[in-house]
């Protein structure tokens, strides 16, 4: 059970290292080929997963049994967490923080993402209004 009981004290380094829980990783449970000499009960396995925010999965090295899977399935995750960081950036409400309209306007020039949602739209509207198609001011500026 030795490097079973070492995986507590790598995912609580981890966890410190990027000041978060929820860090993309996968068990890799090795040696699936020798169920006879097993030290940790899947069960066991599957449970630490859970409790880590991690996925588990079976592998041998010897046999190649999940190891290109295991690797595919942790890109897959970095992925996904990136994706989810990048739409909890772009969902700051900011309705409280928004200058007045006279005060936006110097703000208007450059583009706007198309991803906004309708609600966003609207709070930029009036510094839209002002910007013509190629992000030029229509007043000049």
């Amino acid at each position: 059970m030795g490097s079973f009981q070492e995986l507590v004290g790598f995912r609580d380094q981890i966890w410190r290292a990027k000041e978060s829980e929820y860090v993309p990783m996968v068990i890799a449970a090795n040696k699936c080929d020798l169920t006879q000499e097993r030290e940790v009960d899947i069960e066991v396995g599957q449970e630490f997963a859970r409790m880590s925010n991690a996925l588990y999965i079976e592998t041998s090295a010897k046999t190649g049994i999940n190891i290109h899977e295991t690797i595919l399935v942790l890109v897959q995750e970095i992925v996904k967490s990136r994706e989810r960081m990048q739409r909890q950036f772009m969902t700051v409400d900011l309705k409280d923080e928004l200058p007045s309209p006279a005060k936006a306007r110097p703000y208007a020039k450059g583009t706007f993402s198309s991803s906004m949602t309708s609600r966003d739209k609207g709070a930029t509207s009036m510094a839209e209004d002002d910007v013509e198609s190629d992000g030029r001011d229509r007043k000049g500026g």
